[in-house]
């Protein structure tokens, strides 16, 4: 008895270490591009070219990456930008969503369960799935500023 208590402990060791090693190995195979993302930020267009994966050189090693990135991708405005639209449409999502979960909460009828399962159901649908004809749409209606965004007239 004392045996099969032993064996069942030694399997599950065995199957733990396997599992980590597993799991290190799949969180390294997940960060390389990181790696290489972060490594090569820091060389030129020679040096990203002519070595992708080793570390920079005297003759490849650059810190003007980060300021031209900063100031191409205009990301103090894209920043302010992400934020308003972020903090505008949780308040109105949180405000709607509390509204409409009281309403199917308090008044138990057929329509209100359908709804409650419309609501259920469209949390089935990736939005990855609906992101790109929501963008397309956006875009013949002429809203894909920022401001646009918030459906607020330029």
């Amino acid at each position: 008895m004392a045996e099969t208590k032993n064996v069942k402990r030694d399997s599950k060791g065995a199957q733990r270490i396997i599992m980590g090693a597993a799991g290190l190995f799949l969180g390294c195979l997940f960060l390389f591009p990181i790696y290489i993302l972060v490594l090569n930020s820091f060389k030129n267009t020679k040096g990203i070219f002519t070595d992708v994966i080793g570390f920079p050189n005297a003759a490849t090693f650059t810190l003007v990456n980060y300021p031209n990135a900063f100031e191409a991708l205009e990301y103090i405005r894209s920043f302010v930008n992400s934020l308003t639209i972020t903090v505008i449409a949780t308040v109105l999502i949180l405000l709607i969503s509390a509204m409409a979960a009281w309403v199917l909460v308090r008044y138990k009828t057929k329509t209100s369960k359908i709804i409650f399962f419309l609501f259920a159901a469209s949390m089935l649908i990736p939005f990855q799935c609906v992101m790109l004809p929501l963008v397309g749409f956006a875009s013949r209606i002429g809203i894909m500023n920022p401001q646009g965004h918030l459906l607020i007239e330029e």
